[in-house]
């Protein structure tokens, strides 16, 4: 069990130094969000839950996700359903990339209010698909996606 645990804490100080080496870069650009790349239409219209939740605390890496990604364990506190069933709290489950350089994204920022998107109940469903950030132009979007 410790050598799992120095395992993972070698492994979230490699994941730690890429960002903080990215984010030192004179020229770099703000990371993306978890997802971003996915293609929003289509993971919106077969997803099983979608809400609008601010970001509580993110909690040690779960395990390392499929090569190069992490997943974290992070608690939400549920403002609006948008479709399916959370709790007031919510534990969900965060993949963040960070290799290669040009396709890192970022976790999203404690005390910060996000749009979520889950892949739902039969495929990983406490593991958030797409997180966007809360603007009136997203949730109009992500609406109108969910009513198709």
């Amino acid at each position: 069990m410790a050598y799992v645990k120095m395992q993972q804490a070698a492994i979230l100080a490699i994941f730690l130094s890429g960002r903080l080496l990215h984010a030192d870069s004179p020229d770099a650009a703000p990371l993306p969000l978890p997802g971003h790349d996915l293609k929003l239409d289509e993971t919106v219209k077969h997803c099983q839950g979608a809400l609008v939740a601010t970001l509580e605390k993110v909690n040690d890496v779960l395990d390392p996700g499929p090569t190069p990604t992490m997943n974290y364990e992070t608690l939400w506190k549920v403002k609006e359903i948008l479709r399916g069933e959370y709790a007031s709290e919510a534990t969900l489950v965060i993949r963040v990339r960070d290799l290669p350089k040009e396709e890192t994204e970022t976790l999203p920022t404690v005390n910060k209010t996000y749009l979520l998107i889950g892949y739902g109940p039969v495929m990983n469903p406490d593991e958030i698909a797409i997180v966007l950030d809360d603007t009136n132009e997203n949730r109009d979007k992500i609406k109108t996606l969910l009513q198709k």
